[in-house]
């Protein structure tokens, strides 16, 4: 009965383990217009739509930093796909 306990309890301490060791980290914080919104990963790029500049702009996600000149687009954009 001990032997079940304490296997259970090891695979308990490995599964919080391997979970902690998943948990996704900030790598980089990367400045964009006012109000970022929506966001879409495309053409190797990660775009973002920012709501009060009403712009969608393009990140070099490998140099985390925009890349290019804010894209005006219409009034409060938020959504994006790719």
């Amino acid at each position: 009965m001990y032997r079940f306990v304490a296997l259970l309890l090891v695979a308990a301490l490995l599964l919080v383990a391997a979970a902690a060791a998943a948990r996704p980290r900030v790598v980089a914080t990367i400045r964009t217009g006012i109000a970022p919104c929506g966001v879409a990963v495309a053409a190797g790029k990660v775009w973002v739509a920012t709501t009060t500049s009403s712009t969608v702009e393009s990140i070099d996600p490998r140099r985390n930093r925009v890349v290019g000149r804010p894209i005006r687009v219409g009034s409060r954009p938020c959504g994006l796909t790719a």
